[in-house]
């Protein structure tokens, strides 16, 4: 079982290395 932090902080690296991405795309 996780704990939340560690559910937290996994979430919001998940979250921003897509918008990175995401951004990433878009200039192209």
């Amino acid at each position: 079982m996780l704990n939340d932090d560690d559910w937290i902080q996994q979430k919001s690296i998940q979250i921003r290395n897509y918008s990175v991405t995401a951004e990433v795309s878009l200039q192209q």
